[in-house]
């Protein structure tokens, strides 16, 4: 970028063409934390570097686009005003909301010339979740010494779940052995296992 002799800042968009820059806009902080089921606001605002009040839609871009909410979605401002919105970003507590870092977007673009966008961006740090629940397919078994029961299960975090399986038993009196003891199971997956 580099100024003009009018002192307006100017962006190139072609070989050899110049165009005045209309709009700016930043979030208060460049990255974030945040957990699967929970939400966080986080503070964009936008600059109208323009001389005259012009109109701006907001729109999320990204991985986390469909996790946020802009608010207000459309802002009218003075020239050479800002405003600052707020953009709540609220990841699903499900297997698919993948835990680590990613990108959320905002781009920003004046009503009177669409091509003309600015976009902010933050970098998201998604936090794992450990959700797991083991399920006993036959609810009853009659035998004298030995059973066999099938055992489902399943991870329903967002990260990779290693599970070692143990039989506690506070009497002393059972005992047993699964099959497979140790298993690793991807997020929304499942495992059926022998005990």
């Amino acid at each position: 970028m580099t100024g003009s002799s009018s002192g307006d800042p100017i962006v190139r968009d072609r070989p050899g063409t110049l165009s005045p820059v209309t709009v700016q806009a930043w979030f208060a902080h460049n990255e974030a934390d945040i957990e699967p089921g929970s939400s966080v606001k986080l503070a964009l605002t936008i600059t109208n570097l323009g001389n005259v009040t012009e109109s701006f839609s907001l729109s999320p871009t990204g991985l986390a686009a469909a996790w946020s909410t802009i608010r207000p979605a459309y802002v009218t401002l003075f020239g050479g005003s800002q405003e600052t919105v707020q953009v709540e970003v609220s990841p699903p507590r499900l297997a698919g909301t993948t835990a680590g870092p990613t990108a959320l977007g905002v781009r920003v673009g004046p009503q009177s010339d669409p091509d003309d966008i600015e976009q902010a961006e933050v970098t998201l740090h998604v936090a794992s979740t450990y959700d797991r629940i083991v399920t006993m397919l036959q609810p009853a078994l009659r035998a004298r010494r030995r059973a066999t029961y099938e055992v489902m299960v399943e991870n329903k975090g967002n990260a990779q779940a290693s599970c070692r399986m143990h039989l506690i038993d506070p009497t002393g009196r059972l005992d047993g052995d699964f099959d497979p003891p140790a298993l690793g199971i991807e997020p929304g997956g499942s495992q059926l296992v022998r005990l």
